[in-house]
């Protein structure tokens, strides 16, 4: 089951069927809100299916993906994602959030409790996140948070950067 994570300004929950609309408004539908990720910009349709599918997927396990809901207006305002294997205790971290709430500190909230998550309920040992080097406020998040920048690889659109976090580095 995926846990519920409350701080101050956000709730993150698992998605349900009545968030599409909220997720679709303030993140999906704007193309700046998907300028360096490999996602399209989503039909309120395929968002819809999309809540489904990831139902599904936390289901068979490996994932856990939250619904970032803004606590002043309840309103789904971003998305955010913790694959992980148990076997090697490694963990990946993908995120976003809608431009609107950029540049609040919003995001860095969020990690941290993922992060919290991710070492201390799942024994995970360390915790990566990849974005294009274009998207410096992603990697400003995650410098933030205190992820270590490790390598560039270069990608069929643009470059893309490697961050980790061990556990004992958030303690």
């Amino acid at each position: 089951m995926i846990p519920t994570f409350t701080t101050l300004r956000l709730t993150m929950r698992p998605f349900c069927s009545n968030d599409a609309e909220s997720f679709y408004r303030n993140y999906a539908a704007d193309a700046e809100n998907h300028k360096y990720y490999a996602a399209p910009v989503y039909s309120f349709t395929k968002v819809k299916q999309l809540i489904e599918y990831w139902h599904i997927r936390q289901k068979q396990g490996g994932e856990a993906r939250w619904a970032i809901e803004y606590n002043l207006n309840h309103e789904v305002i971003g998305i955010i994602a913790l694959y992980f294997d148990e076997h090697s205790l490694s963990g990946e971290v993908c995120f976003g959030i809608g431009k609107d709430y950029w540049g609040k500190g919003l995001m860095r909230e969020a990690l941290d409790e993922i992060f919290c998550f991710g070492f201390n309920i799942l024994r995970l040992k360390k915790i990566i996140a990849a974005c294009d080097v274009r998207n410096v406020r992603a990697v400003g998040v995650i410098k933030k948070c205190g992820m270590s920048y490790k390598r560039t690889v270069p990608e069929d659109r643009s470059d893309c950067c490697y961050f980790d976090i061990y556990e004992k580095s958030i303690n």
